[in-house]
C-alpha cells in the first residue's frame, strides 16, 4: 500500500514539475504531513501525559541527608 501511494506521488509530482506546478504541490505535501503529525501527536500525547510519573517533590541534598537523629 506505501509503494503505491510513493509511486502516485511520484507520479503526481513529475506532472507538477511539468507543469510547473511543482512549488504548489510541495506546499500541499507539506500542509498535510504536517497536519498528520499533528493529528497523531493529539491521539497519542495524552496516553504518554497518563502514563508518565512525575515526582510529588523533587529530591534535595537536604531532604536526603534527614533521618532519625541525624542532623540535616
Amino acid at each position: 500500500m506505501a509503494d503505491e501511494l510513493r509511486i502516485g506521488l511520484e507520479r503526481l509530482l513529475r506532472k507538477a514539475q511539468m507543469e510547473h506546478d511543482a512549488d504548489f504541490l510541495r506546499e500541499g505535501v507539506r500542509v498535510l504531513s504536517q497536519a498528520l503529525m499533528e493529528m497523531e501527536l493529539e491521539e497519542h500525547l495524552p496516553k504518554l501525559l497518563a502514563t508518565s510519573v512525575a515526582p510529588s517533590a523533587p529530591a534535595t541534598a537536604t531532604a536526603t541527608g534527614i533521618g532519625a537523629g541525624r542532623p540535616g
